[in-house]
């Protein structure tokens, strides 16, 4: 895998409004390890690293237009397409590529941030409490970045199920799954 920050060489606006983005490579040579599970593993986690160990705003991939396979699986992990372009390889034979990108939304937490990710990090904190928009109910299977205080990526997080209730409705069990002071 090589992962490097691009600087928006193939002048999209679409990427203008974004400062960190990365890029990378992968090349997987043991057919035993293209299957769609495990590539779309590998996608999944190296975007996740990327995310967080170098603090990324975007990603962006470049696969082969005739890799189709493979842009199925990066389109399985949310990536979109949002170009393609032809260019000369190293050989001088022409390459047609598309040009995918992922961007996952960021928050932070609105009362102590820095203190509830390190019950995040912890394993402390597994669900959280929120109020809500009919119109921007959590999608079952995104994931989001919850950011620090000083606005680096803290961690990626994934929504596995969410429940519309009255705060009188809720249980002690919620209440130890929020991970937070006597966890009543």
């Amino acid at each position: 895998v090589k992962i490097y920050k691009i600087n928006n060489d193939i002048n999209l606006k679409y990427l203008n409004e974004y400062k960190n983005i990365y890029e990378f490579e992968m090349f997987i040579k043991d057919k035993k390890y293209l299957s769609e599970e495990y590539s779309k593993n590998i996608i999944e986690y190296i975007s996740d690293y990327i995310y967080i160990e170098y603090n990324a705003d975007a990603i962006v991939a470049r696969p082969l237009k005739k890799n189709q396979k493979t842009i199925k699986y990066y389109e399985k992990c949310n990536y979109k397409k949002i170009n393609e372009y032809s260019r000369l390889n190293t050989i001088n034979i022409k390459e047609d590529i598309v040009v995918m990108f992922n961007y996952i939304d960021k928050w932070k937490f609105a009362i102590d941030n820095d203190k509830l990710i390190e019950l995040v990090l912890n394993g402390k904190k597994t669900a959280t409490t929120s109020n809500y928009d009919e119109s921007e109910l959590p999608i079952i299977g995104s994931k989001s970045i919850i950011r620090f205080d000083n606005d680096t990526n803290a961690c990626v997080i994934k929504t596995v199920d969410y429940k519309i209730m009255k705060f009188s409705q809720m249980t002690e069990e919620f209440a130890r799954l929020e991970g937070e002071g006597d966890l009543s």
